[in-house]
């Protein structure tokens, strides 16, 4: 017989939300279910696989209620979504609940990236455009002195500058290797 931690992780992964909701009926202890290898929880794989229901379901049960559950990397499950542009599973992360959009919306990694940075890395330009308009503080720094503007045009990502640009970003902003955002292109 397989593990219920295992077959849980894998019917989130795979969006089986009925034997997720039997495992978690008959075994409530393992709602979040931390993987040792990576400090992913139920919800954190959910929002990677863009599991938009099961998400949902998570979160009715409190997953994430009391404290924001991070990754090794301290990434939250809303920098996790943001990866592969679910932006409707970030949209139900940080609207279902109000305490959700002030605990993950500009929350820091270990190398102080937000969601916003990811959006900007990988050019999840739905994403991005989502955590704007929420109001993501749109000139934080990372490690690195890099605002969501210097990944941007360092990857090339043309709609999430062209975005970033509407929204305000400031574009004079140097980083810690005195790099401004055109310099990066």
């Amino acid at each position: 017989m397989i593990d219920p931690r295992i077959r849980l992780r894998n019917s989130i992964i795979n969006g089986k939300l009925i034997i997720v909701k039997r495992l978690l009926r008959r075994y409530p202890e393992l709602l979040e279910n931390i993987d040792s290898s990576n400090g992913w929880s139920s919800l954190h794989y959910a929002s990677f696989h863009g599991q938009y229901l099961i998400c949902l379901f998570l979160i009715s049960l409190g997953h994430d209620k009391d404290e924001i559950h991070v990754t090794f990397k301290d990434n939250t499950c809303v920098h996790l979504a943001i990866l592969n542009n679910y932006h409707q599973t970030l949209h139900l992360l940080l609207q279902q609940n109000p305490k959700f959009k002030s605990k993950y919306l500009n929350f820091k990694n270990k190398d102080f990236e937000t969601p916003l940075h990811f959006a900007s890395r990988v050019g999840a330009v739905e994403c991005l455009d989502l955590l704007l308009d929420l109001g993501a503080n749109i000139n934080a720094l990372d490690i690195n002195g890099n605002t969501a503007l210097h990944l941007a045009t360092r990857y090339g990502n043309i709609n999430c500058i062209k975005s970033l640009l509407l929204y305000g970003s400031d574009f004079d902003m140097k980083n810690v290797d005195d790099w401004l955002p055109v310099q990066l292109a």
